[in-house]
């Protein structure tokens, strides 16, 4: 039996700007975007894209969508939605419960 055919490369094969597009559509029909690392061939460009929208600029990648909205230019702050999943949270603070401590800082 014949070996598979390598996948064809994907660059090329649609604008830079559609990607975006299409990803925002799909978010809004599925509620998620795609893991277009998953594909065979996918640019490298693909893997990771993001889109502003007013003061939101949008992160995708390995199908999780990241708002992200600046909040001060100096110091930089922003805020990041959905950059871990609560499971993810939970781990985390599970992981470090042991080593937290009471702040310190006092707000008077």
């Amino acid at each position: 039996s014949a070996a598979p055919a390598d996948p064809e490369p994907l660059d090329g094969w649609l604008r830079d700007d559609a990607l975006p597009a299409l990803l925002r559509l799909e978010m809004s029909v599925r509620g998620e975007p795609s893991d277009l690392s998953e594909l065979g061939g996918c640019p490298a460009r693909w893997c990771w894209t993001h889109w502003a929208s007013g003061r939101q600029t949008t992160l995708v990648g390995r199908g999780r969508a990241v708002e992200v909205q600046r909040l001060r230019p100096d110091p930089r702050m922003a805020r990041l939605r959905h950059f871990l999943t609560a499971d993810e949270a939970a781990h985390i603070i599970a992981l470090a419960r042991a080593s937290l401590r009471p702040s310190r800082v006092v707000n008077h």
